[in-house]
């Protein structure tokens, strides 16, 4: 694990702090004007984000593992480079960078007042180098750049698959996949077209291949409206496990179903691209409180 002395160069008194968080893995925290963040070194993994005069804007499970080996409940996990199960056995569900440590290589204050860090994760198998740049402020910003340092081409699912915090997910409504085409994935995958407006109402898993704009959910118990843009990404997934599969996963807490909904930017299944030697690209997602 990271030294935490050595990153105290990275700290700015008052407003960047550099800690052993939960599990005592390191941290940077935020707590500037413009809002309070967190964002850990294990797994990449954005924790908090609050804009000032607001409530929490991600989730985390009460339940979620902080320890050497497993992914973070919560927050924004880092799906890369592949979504959903590995294609071979042994290799974890959602690839690899949310079960590793990054490093963390600069902190930064745009003139604005948002805080930017940067964290870098080099793979050698795959061969690859991925940055993750993270920016807190009156929006959250997250950008996934891979790059290709192999020889051979890669294909590469991804996603920022995150946890937005909701009053009642059984009361909100999303708005933004009019007429999208992708697919219900609960039981069997079944063909589906994105309607106007919907809300969840039973245990939900929607992939919408091609879709590229932005998702507004409404929150009548939160009083707000949040949007989940992106770029660079051609799937979205809308999720929530309900009563029967919340219960099944141990860092999830039986009851907490009803306070998330993740709204996810991503290239998934059908959406996954091809990565040739020393060729980019870049996934994003930002998300606001309108």
């Amino acid at each position: 694990m990271t030294d935490l002395a050595s990153l105290q160069r990275f700290a700015v008194s008052g407003s960047i702090t550099i800690d052993a968080g939960c599990g005592g893995m390191p941290r940077v925290s935020i707590a500037t004007p413009l809002c309070r963040g967190e964002v850990y070194l294990h797994g990449g993994h954005v924790t908090s984000w609050q804009p000032a005069g607001q409530a929490p804007v991600l989730w985390m499970s009460s339940q979620s593992w902080f320890a050497a080996g497993k992914p973070i409940r919560g927050g924004i996990p880092v799906c890369w480079p592949w979504f959903g199960p590995a294609a071979e056995a042994g290799k974890p569900a959602h690839g690899l960078a949310r079960f590793a440590d990054w490093d963390l290589t600069s902190v930064a204050t745009a003139a604005d007042g948002t805080v930017i860090v940067v964290l870098r994760l080099a793979l050698t198998a795959p061969s690859s180098e991925v940055i993750l740049t993270v920016s807190f402020g009156r929006r959250l910003d997250v950008e996934l750049s891979a790059t290709n340092t192999g020889s051979t081409t890669m294909t590469i699912g991804e996603a920022l698959h995150t946890y937005l915090a909701v009053g009642d997910v059984r009361r909100v409504a999303i708005r933004g996949l009019a007429g999208a085409r992708g697919q219900d994935r609960v039981a069997t995958p079944f063909p589906l077209t994105g309607p106007e407006t919907f809300g969840v109402a039973a245990e939900t898993d929607l992939l919408f291949n091609a879709h590229e704009g932005d998702v507004v959910v409404d929150d009548p118990i939160l009083h707000r409206q949040l949007r989940v843009a992106k770029r660079g990404s051609r799937s979205t997934v809308v999720w929530n496990p309900w009563v029967a599969k919340s219960v099944k996963m141990v860092d999830f807490g039986n009851h907490e179903w009803p306070g998330m909904l993740c709204v996810e930017a991503a290239n998934a299944l059908d959406d996954a691209y091809q990565l040739a030697p020393g060729a980019s690209h870049r996934l994003a997602t930002t998300i606001e409180v309108l």
